[in-house]
């Protein structure tokens, strides 16, 4: 499409800018958009043709382009009389007709042949090509148009502006949940996703992320992304990028490497052992209780699991021993269950004394319990059933203290002795000798070998919350520099 500076008109116009929008039902505000000068509208019309610099002589396309099925090609609608292009998959207006040649519009046309070089101060050339003599016939963004008349040759970025007022302490690779629903995205990104970048405020720096999950059909996207550094009480900007041609770039190892498991439990339960994957790579997950397809339900972050209460459970590979400091959270929302005992988020080690570690989501009462089995400590605060809670313990190697929504309702309170033992660890289950299985809904199950500050958390559950508000603005498409 035809963008403001090349038209003069509104920034904003249908049709010509890519427009912003919000996240999570904000409104939306771009990043800085640029200034149009002061000329007349070119759109439609016949623009003058330059000389052997490579100018063109053609009109401007300022149609949206139509998006075919891409995981790296796709096909665009030029516009008002400019030429249709496969290729990229964005949504970019291509100027029309040829770039003018080493002669201009003159009616001598320089035909390069033996002996005869048409672009004698370039050692690049002998023809004017596409661009003209002096000027590569680059196409950065493999969309089939050369950059010379590509209004976006890298691609396309979008501002998402974070709200430091949610931030109260200095986060250092804090990993941000992106959740945002667009339909813009499905006319301009590749149907699998596979073309979206994120990159930080400088909007050069490419950053590390993971794709949970991406809905052509909707635009709908759950993405993570490290974020090298976040300021109390300051906005954050980052970029997300997309139609540049090129492809695969996530790597969720790099994204979560402060955590030791991270199983976002958005896979089919039924797809057999080691479906359920562990982000870090380190220990996937195996249905047990013959889980079907349906125990797969929408969730907080996109999609997680539904346990009956009765022998549902995810069985991994505990890799946690020793007495190391560490941090168990997860969100549950937990159904109104017969059983005193309770019902695990997650727990892992062996049936006796200190070598183990859970994270309750429901016992005697409705209340949480931790421990290292025999060595417990409950908060008197009732976890209600029927509503998704973030919840959290966190040991530091001599003290307990345990959150839900991000704030502390137990602790920090003296506890030491463990001496975690033992490979098997569950999900839904517990790994001891009672039948602690979950009824209920599971979602964004973690397990740290640090101790998380009370900042951290309570900023993942602004992050991360049903209508949360964290991302402040997605901005309207802009032209991505060179990356």
């Amino acid at each position: 499409m035809a963008l403001a500076w090349l038209c003069g008109c509104n920034a904003y116009d249908e049709g010509l800018l890519q427009g912003g929008s919000s996240a999570s039902g904000l409104a939306a505000d771009g990043d800085e958009p640029p200034i149009a000068p002061s000329a007349e509208p070119l759109a439609g019309k016949t623009a003058a043709g330059s000389g052997s610099s490579g100018g063109s002589s053609s009109n401007i396309g300022a149609g949206r382009g139509a998006r075919a099925g891409r995981g790296g090609g796709g096909a665009r609608a030029a516009g008002a009389s400019g030429k249709a292009a496969a290729g990229g998959g964005g949504t970019k207006a291509a100027a029309g007709g040829d770039a003018g040649g080493a002669g201009g519009s003159s009616s001598s046309v320089c035909v390069p042949s033996e002996g005869v070089d048409c672009c004698p101060d370039d050692p690049t050339k002998r023809a004017p090509g596409a661009c003209g003599c002096s000027v590569p016939d680059f196409d950065s963004d493999l969309d089939s148009i050369v950059d010379c008349k590509d209004n976006a040759p890298f691609g396309w970025q979008r501002q998402i502006l974070l709200d430091g007022s949610q931030i109260t302490e200095a986060l250092t690779n804090f990993v941000v949940l992106v959740r945002i629903t667009d339909a813009q995205l499905k006319d301009a990104v590749a149907p699998d996703a596979s073309d979206i970048y994120f990159a930080d405020a400088d909007k050069s720096t490419l950053l590390d992320f993971e794709i949970e999950s991406y809905a052509a059909d909707s635009g709908a996207l759950v993405a993570w992304v490290r974020v090298p550094s976040l300021n109390a009480g300051r906005d954050a900007a980052l970029y997300l990028g997309y139609d540049d041609g090129k492809a695969n770039r996530s790597d969720a190892s790099a994204v979560w490497g402060g955590y030791r498991h991270v199983w976002h439990l958005a896979q089919d339960p039924s797809s057999g052992d080691g479906a359920i994957k562990d982000a870090t790579g380190r220990s996937h997950g195996s249905a047990r209780g013959g889980m079907s397809s349906t125990a797969r339900v929408a969730a907080v972050a996109g999609h997680g699991l539904s346990f009956d209460g009765k022998d549902d459970a995810v069985s991994y590979v505990n890799d946690v021993t020793g007495s190391g400091p560490g941090t168990l959270s997860g969100w549950v929302d937990q159904a109104a269950d017969s059983g005193d005992n309770g019902a695990s988020i997650v727990s892992f080690g062996t049936g006796r004394v200190n070598e183990s570690r859970f994270l309750l989501a429901v016992a005697e009462q409705q209340r949480l319990k931790v421990g290292f089995y025999g060595n417990d400590k409950q908060p008197a605060t009732v976890l209600p059933h029927g509503a998704w809670k973030y919840v959290a313990w966190v040991w530091t190697g001599k003290e307990s203290t345990v959150y839900v929504d991000g704030a502390i309702v137990f602790g920090p309170a003296a506890h030491a002795s463990a001496n975690t033992a033992g490979t098997v660890g569950s999900i839904g289950g517990s790994t001891f000798g009672y039948d602690f299985f979950m009824t209920g809904q599971l979602d964004e199950v973690r397990v740290a070998t640090e101790a998380r500050s009370t900042a951290w958390l309570a900023t993942e559950f602004k992050n991360q919350r049903p209508g949360s508000t964290f991302i402040k603005t997605l901005g309207a498409a802009q032209p991505a520099p060179s990356h």
